[in-house]
């Protein structure tokens, strides 16, 4: 079998979950205001040695803090007043889709039998 690769997963509102053939890595962000976060993450997977546990949390580790590092320039380019939104990437294929659908959940009123049983 070959385990190679992974797959990220944006679960709305605030979670990521990664992917691996033998593991699954969860980063969730809480907002705690305007401009801050707490970013919360777990490892689970199905091989237990302390060795590819350490390795697993070490890069995840350095993730995040790239992660972070390049979140902070971009959130300080927002705050210019020069900034205008542009086009998303194409790698953010699955974000758009879920954007468009909330939008034209938020934009398409209620049925009336909506939530009853």
């Amino acid at each position: 079998m070959d385990l190679k690769g992974h797959y990220a997963e944006f679960i709305y509102p605030n979670l990521v979950a990664l992917t691996f053939p033998t593991q699954l890595w969860l980063v969730r962000c809480d907002p705690l205001g305007p401009a801050k976060m707490r970013l919360v993450s777990r490892i689970y997977g199905l091989d237990t040695s302390q060795n590819v546990q350490d390795e697993a949390f070490e890069h995840l580790e350095t993730t995040n803090y790239e992660d972070t590092e390049m979140l902070l320039v971009l959130m300080g380019n927002l705050r210019t007043p020069l900034y205008r939104v542009g086009p998303a990437s194409t790698w953010e294929v699955r974000a758009i889709h879920l954007w468009e659908t909330v939008r034209q959940h938020l934009d398409t009123p209620l049925a009336t039998d909506e939530f009853s049983h």
